[in-house]
């Protein structure tokens, strides 16, 4: 009974619609915080790595989730959205010598431009017919613009990107706190990765969210009740579109080193398989997808290195098989969660606080 406590009398409808609706939400809330601020002084540099990459997940899954789980637009050019962010936040970093507060808005504004130029097929067409368009538009950026606009993306030989000072000024970008190490990048990530995901909350939360999932749910009748369809859906591949460009602004300084293919469809069914495995139309399912997917892979060459290597003849390289598993985990994880959970982690989680209220009784 520790999630809704009885004693609370609520008001007001702004005090029962609150994001944090009992005081034990609101203690556990900032203790989790308060965990993540205090996380990295205990982790080695690969772990922490880890954990940046996670966040940064974060930030793109909640993004797919806006026009995917709330709008019900398929997408499979997150990856080369998320690419678009990246080079643009590298491109004002290394040769305009813009501070980190306008190159990671930037990349984010250019995305969302390049969402809605991409997202005017959705006006149209929509399932399998928009899943094709939406994957034109990948093999389009990723494949041609970022290799052949050599001048801006540098081609296949890649971009360099040095990590700048936050916040920094124009002119001066080495004022402030610099970004060198993986513990300060940290702190960034985190905090970015915070704001997006209470931003996709009150998205979802306001006229705009519930235009979106009435869209999803059955266009035609949000046509017939007023719903200007056109608007939203441009509106939602613009949202989520932003919220790519800002992951890839991150991941440019994370990497400090891109190229075409680190953006290749893979990452785009990558971050389809976060939101699926989380749980499609829920903020929480994308977070919980997001962490999932990221230490997928390391938990996989974890038990491969450590545990199945030992078991198998010597005589064979078994690396080669290890370094594919990944990828093949990503179609048996979406299948499984397909087959025996389709909400997702999210439903998981909700059937697990459940339990846990009315714990040691049954039944509701």
């Amino acid at each position: 009974m520790a999630f809704y406590p009885s004693g609370i009398f609520k008001v007001d409808y702004a005090s029962d619609e609150g994001l944090f609706p009992t005081p034990v939400i609101i203690r556990s809330s900032i203790l989790f915080i308060i965990f993540l601020l205090i996380l990295p002084w205990f982790l080695s540099s690969h772990m922490l790595y880890i954990m940046i990459t996670m966040f940064i997940a974060v930030v793109g899954a909640v993004g797919l989730n806006i026009l995917t789980g709330f709008t019900g637009q398929i997408s499979v050019a997150h990856g080369a959205f998320i690419g678009v962010g990246a080079y643009t936040c590298a491109y004002f970093t290394q040769n305009l010598a813009m501070p980190i507060w306008i190159s990671i808005p930037a990349g984010g504004i250019l995305t969302a431009l390049a969402g809605i130029f991409f997202g005017l097929p959705s006006i149209r067409i929509k399932g399998l017919y928009l899943l094709m368009a939406t994957l034109a538009a990948q093999f389009f950026l990723a494949d041609y613009l970022f290799v052949r606009w050599k001048s801006v993306t540098g081609g296949v030989g890649g971009f360099h990107v040095n990590r700048p000072a936050f916040p920094g000024i124009p002119g001066n970008p080495n004022l402030g706190i610099e970004l060198y190490d993986d513990s300060r990048l940290y702190y960034l990530a985190m905090v970015v990765a915070v704001i997006a995901v209470f931003a996709a909350i009150n998205i979802g939360r306001s006229k705009t969210g519930r235009a979106f999932k009435a869209i999803r749910d059955r266009d035609i009748a949000s046509a017939l009740i007023g719903i200007d369809v056109v608007r939203y859906k441009l509106m939602s591949f613009a949202l989520s579109s932003f919220f790519a460009g800002v992951c890839g602004g991150l991941l440019a300084y994370s990497w400090k080193e891109i190229s075409p293919p680190v953006f290749g469809l893979d990452v785009s069914i990558a971050y389809l398989a976060m939101i699926i495995c989380g749980g499609i139309g829920s903020v929480r399912g994308a977070v919980l997808g997001a962490i999932f997917i990221t230490f997928l892979p390391e938990g996989i060459m974890f038990i491969m290195n450590n545990i199945v290597i030992d078991l198998l003849p010597s005589w064979y390289n078994w690396g080669y098989l290890f370094s594919g598993l990944h990828a093949m985990m990503y179609g048996l994880v979406i299948v499984l969660f397909l087959i025996l959970e389709p909400e997702g982690l999210n439903k998981i989680w909700i059937n697990f606080r459940n339990s846990a209220k009315i714990w040691p009784f049954p039944y509701y």
